[in-house]
């Protein structure tokens, strides 16, 4: 009960600290150096190869196979396994 009634008395003190304190976080949240949050490129990429009306087996040695094959040539490129599925 005493914090309520210092703060109702004191209406202009609490609002001039509660100025202070937000523009000290914005100067603070401004003034923080890049390092702490670098961009990061990922370097990978990923291919989804849809092809409507064509069964699974077919599609892996038709189409995704052969077009890995292709990619494998670029430097730098890791082959990403996916988790397996929880049924």
């Amino acid at each position: 009960m005493n914090f309520t009634r210092f703060t109702l008395k004191n209406r202009t003190a609490i609002l001039m600290l509660t100025l202070i304190l937000s523009v000290a976080g914005i100067f603070s949240y401004i003034s923080i150096p890049k390092e702490s949050a670098p961009s990061v490129d990922v370097p990978f990429f990923f291919i989804t190869t849809l092809y409507p009306g064509i069964g699974p087996a077919d599609m892996e040695s038709l189409i995704t196979q052969p077009l890995e094959r292709q990619l494998q040539g670029i430097n730098g490129v890791k082959k990403y396994a996916p988790p397996p599925r929880k049924v």
